[in-house]
């Protein structure tokens, strides 16, 4: 009887043991689970702290906010470590301005064709697909040539409607008829839904500026400018256009190419300063084995416009 009972209370104990660690294991989890999400939240604010440091009335790659791993790399907390960082091309530490991409809820049918033809679409299927997203943020019903409004959407095999409202997301783009993984994939971080449409010069792309009707060689001697005496990016020599008067006062350019930067000035396509940037933002507590990451877009005031967690 008494091996019998030492036999069943070390079952039991045994059994006991498992369910309760395993549950501390769970509550463990959850509490850094919690701990990472407001590392990750500090990375947030210390991003909001530098752009309201930031009092230039312009912005460009070498500015505190943008590639600056002293700010923003594996940066130590009392309870961990978070990291604000994004991949364009490559791994940097830092924000980056939406006001380098396209707004494809602004931007006019001439300027999606140039940019999915830089992406590599053949001509008239860029034509079409410009058409299509114009159709799907116009109000009303009917479809531009070659474009696309309810009598398509209704017939698919899961049939929906034409929104007739402006993009919410870039990801939205992909219920557009004639988009694809493929071609968003290749255009994905040249596009955006924030701000007013204004290009800023200091940090688009030379394919932004060819898209937006600047022509390659004009983009070119913008984006050479830029990059100061050692030919880099993003670093304490770069040079930048304080106003849009600087443009023609700094470059040497053609008739031509003064007449383009006049008409985009005057169409308010180009701007040297930026209003809204894009956060992602990684937590980690000390020793932990996962971590918790914020990406949101925030704006000069420090008004958050979006937000989303995992």
């Amino acid at each position: 009887m008494t091996v019998w009972a030492l036999l069943f209370l070390s079952f039991l104990c045994l059994t006991l043991g498992r369910t309760v660690s395993a549950r501390l294991n769970i509550a463990g989890y959850f509490k850094d689970r919690a701990a990472d999400h407001y590392l990750a939240k500090a990375g947030v604010q210390a991003a909001i702290q530098v752009l309201n440091d930031d009092q230039t009335q312009y912005d460009s790659l070498n500015d505190a906010w943008s590639d600056n791993e002293i700010l923003f790399k594996d940066v130590n907390l009392p309870t961990g470590k978070y990291s604000v960082s994004y991949r364009s091309p490559q791994l940097k530490y830092g924000l980056t301005d939406e006001e380098r991409k396209i707004n494809i809820n602004t931007a006019s049918e001439d300027t999606l064709t140039a940019l999915l033809v830089i992406a590599g679409c053949p001509d008239p299927e860029a034509d079409q697909l410009a058409s299509c997203i114009i159709d799907w943020r116009d109000e009303d019903s009917e479809p531009l040539t070659g474009g696309a409004e309810d009598i398509y959407y209704n017939s698919l095999s899961v049939p929906y409607s034409c929104k007739d409202a402006g993009f919410q997301s870039p990801e939205e783009l992909l219920l557009v008829k004639g988009m694809n993984d493929e071609i968003f994939s290749k255009i994905k971080d040249e596009i955006t839904v924030f701000g007013d449409g204004s290009i800023n010069i200091n940090t688009a792309g030379k394919d932004v500026l060819c898209a937006i009707g600047m022509g390659a060689a004009l983009a070119e001697k913008i984006a050479n400018y830029r990059l100061g005496p050692d030919g880099q990016e993003a670093t304490s020599d770069d040079s930048s256009f304080e106003s849009l008067e600087n443009i023609t006062e700094k470059l040497s350019l053609t008739e031509s190419e003064t007449e383009i930067i006049n008409s985009l000035k005057a169409s308010r396509l180009i701007a040297v300063a930026s209003n809204n940037f894009k956060v992602a933002s990684r937590g980690s507590v000390i020793n932990g084995t996962a971590s918790s990451e914020i990406i949101c877009i925030i704006g000069r005031d420090g008004v958050i416009k979006y937000w989303h967690q995992n």
